[in-house]
């Protein structure tokens, strides 16, 4: 497609091929694009912090964030109201921490931030689900697995998993819109080197717009993906399983995003996406999945 520079060729482990085989023994229609009703506001933080949410994740109801300048995890209902926090200081000491994403039973925080090009290796950051009902301190890092990009330091602000695979994809934020796609697959190791999967051009004909990506998320049945910049996000359908140079190889959808304040961050939930903004009290934003 034209909006793709390129999506790479590249073995994704004997498990993704297994699982492609047994999935195509019959042909299997091309997925749509899920739909999504206009954006509404459903609640509003009404905490002063934290004040940089850069990351979100729905489990069972409760929307997960991370701060970029706060070492926590943070729950909240949908209306917005603060119902735990889970500081982990003790366990890292994060850089540059701008999303997260679930890997089965844990929250795994992406450091991957590296505005000045200038980190060696990224790290993943795995912590077990903190109680959602009551505040946890020193909440105890599970695995550390320090990452690297295979082209060199690139930064990133936009990780997701697949729940069928697990392989964690993290997007590139490149100042140009060319942004790499590289894969890590799970249970995660303690030191791996990403694989380029896909290269797409942000800002160009089919994904227009602003060129920074900010936060990327996947559907729960792992049917689709999406990717979000300031303004906007776009949505890759998906046939669980198959090779990622295929997914992104079709069209992306346009989903226009409401306003907000510095948008970093999204979540793919049962009944549609959600959205917090960066500063202080940000509005929860939530865009209905169409049937």
């Amino acid at each position: 497609m034209w909006w793709a520079l390129a999506a790479c060729k590249a073995p994704e482990g004997d498990a993704t091929a297994a699982l492609h085989t047994a999935l195509h023994s019959e042909p299997i229609p091309e997925p749509e694009c899920p739909a999504f009703a206009p954006g509404e506001v459903v609640g509003v933080v009404t905490v002063d912090t934290p004040s940089e949410i850069s990351g979100l994740v729905v489990w069972d109801g409760v929307l997960w964030a991370v701060d970029d300048g706060d070492d926590a995890l943070y729950a909240f209902d949908p209306t917005g109201a603060l119902l735990a926090t889970a500081r982990f200081e003790g366990a890292v000491d994060g850089v540059d921490m701008e999303d997260l994403t679930r890997v089965g039973d844990r929250l795994v925080v992406a450091d991957v931030g590296d505005n000045l090009l200038s980190r060696g290796t990224i790290e993943l950051l795995s912590f077990d689900l903190p109680p959602s009902d009551r505040d946890s301190e020193d909440w105890p890092l599970q695995q550390r697995t320090v990452a690297t990009w295979p082209q060199g330091p690139r930064n990133s602000e936009s990780a997701l998993t697949d729940p069928v695979t697990g392989d964690l994809l993290l997007i590139e934020k490149a100042t140009d819109g060319v942004s790499s796609v590289i894969r890590i697959g799970t249970p995660l190791p303690d030191s791996v080197v990403g694989e380029e999967v896909a290269e797409l051009l942000f800002g160009g004909p089919g994904l227009v717009g602003p060129t920074l990506t900010t936060g990327a998320a996947m559907a729960p049945d792992g049917t689709a993906l999406v990717i979000r910049n300031y303004l906007d996000a776009w949505v890759w359908g998906r046939v669980p399983g198959e090779p990622w140079e295929d997914t992104f190889a079709r069209e992306a959808c346009l989903v226009d995003l409401l306003t907000e304040r510095q948008g970093e961050s999204i979540a793919w939930g049962p009944d549609g996406l959600y959205t917090l903004s960066e500063g202080e009290n940000p509005n929860v934003l939530f865009y209905r999945q169409r049937p």
